[in-house]
């Protein structure tokens, strides 16, 4: 139930991890989080990144997605203490003790908050809507494509959303910044 004292008081002291964890937990849907991979997860991506598979599962209907991590939150290890230079998630081979890699103090594996701030919430509407409230502007073939693959994406996001939860549901999870 939305309602649970938990929530409310997470909700009231706008810790947005915790009203995000009891949000889920309240209705009834599980959390899955699964390591996926350290590669480039958007296509103008410089450097790899921790990529997740992340299932948000209720009853029978769930809905996955692949999740990119923050440069920063990614690798347990980062080489010379810069993501830059390169990222692991295992002890490297070769491991120097003269410091040529350092734990990542800011290794993070997504959490509910982190996955659902970036869930679509809202409809996007036909695709001319799409590019005029996210600022989109096509200058080439390629950006048409891109632009196109991105809006499918969110299509289908919102679909998923709408699958999973009710309308009051959706409201509530508008809140969740």
């Amino acid at each position: 139930m939305l309602n649970s004292r938990t929530y409310q008081e997470a909700k009231k002291h706008n810790n947005y991890e915790l009203q995000a964890e009891f949000f889920l937990k309240d209705i009834g849907v599980k959390f899955e989080v699964e390591y996926l991979k350290t590669d480039k997860h958007f296509s103008d991506d410089e450097y790899p990144r921790d990529i997740y598979t992340v299932t948000l599962r209720r009853g029978t209907r769930f809905m996955t997605i692949n999740y990119g991590q923050s440069y920063m939150s990614s690798g347990m290890w980062h080489k010379c203490g810069d993501y830059k230079r390169g990222i692991a998630n295992e002890r490297p081979k070769g491991f120097s003790p003269y410091r040529e890699w350092e734990r990542n103090k800011n290794f993070e594996i997504p959490t509910e908050y982190s996955i659902l701030t970036c869930l679509t919430k809202y409809d996007v509407g036909s695709f001319e809507n799409f590019l005029s409230d996210f600022g989109y502007e096509i200058f080439s073939e390629a950006d048409y494509k891109n632009t196109q693959k991105t809006y499918k994406a969110c299509v289908k996001e919102w679909d998923n959303v709408q699958k999973l939860f009710n309308d009051k549901e959706i409201e509530e999870l508008q809140e969740i910044q």
